[in-house]
């Protein structure tokens, strides 16, 4: 039962009833985000938890994210249909890597004017455009790059 208090066994048999441990979330008063998410974990092994996090939070903040990622899974059937070379397979991820990568750091400016913006200057808006622009233009070119590769590959072995 989630609430209920956790009972100690002592030496002597006789239990000890202690509160069980509440998880401590991460807090400006609690500067240590290490000490925050729970058990302590190696760098690398936390540094990987941090990224599952980030992919997920980029996921729930709204649909752009799941819709670049269903994009992807149709380039990725597609490309699995037309049987791609090893060297196009390498343009495709690159291209999709992109696309992604780019809308992760757009949502990251997003969050981060939410938090922070009504600090900021009404002009430093601009940087959420300049984000967008940049997704869009990563969009445009890798949609292109990976056109030209279904075109090489239907065109010719």
């Amino acid at each position: 039962m989630p609430g209920a208090p956790l009972k100690v066994m002592r030496g002597d048999d006789e239990p000890a009833v202690r509160a069980p441990a509440l998880p401590r979330r991460f807090s400006p008063q609690n500067a240590d985000p290490d000490e925050a998410t729970g058990p302590r974990r190696c760098a690398w092994r936390q540094r990987l938890v941090d990224a599952e996090c980030g992919l997920r939070l980029s996921l729930r903040m709204d649909g752009t994210m799941f819709a670049h990622l269903f994009v992807a899974s149709c380039v990725l059937a597609a490309g699995f249909v037309l049987g791609l070379s090893a060297r196009q397979w390498s343009i495709v991820a690159i291209a999709i890597t992109l696309v992604i990568t780019t809308e992760t750091f757009h949502q990251m400016l997003r969050a981060l004017w939410a938090g922070v913006g009504h600090h900021l200057p009404p002009n430093v808006r601009d940087v959420i455009r300049i984000g967008s622009a940049a997704v869009l233009l990563a969009t445009i070119g890798s949609g292109a790059a990976i056109l030209l590769v279904f075109a090489e590959r239907l065109s010719g072995p």
